[in-house]
C-alpha cells in the first residue's frame, strides 16, 4: 500500500476515491 502521509491512515473512503492506491 502506498503511504503518502505516514501520519495519515488511508481509510476505505480514501481507497474508493483513489482506486490507483493498491
Amino acid at each position: 500500500m502506498l503511504n503518502i502521509n505516514p501520519s495519515r491512515r488511508i481509510s476505505a473512503a480514501d481507497a474508493l476515491k483513489h482506486p490507483w492506491i493498491c
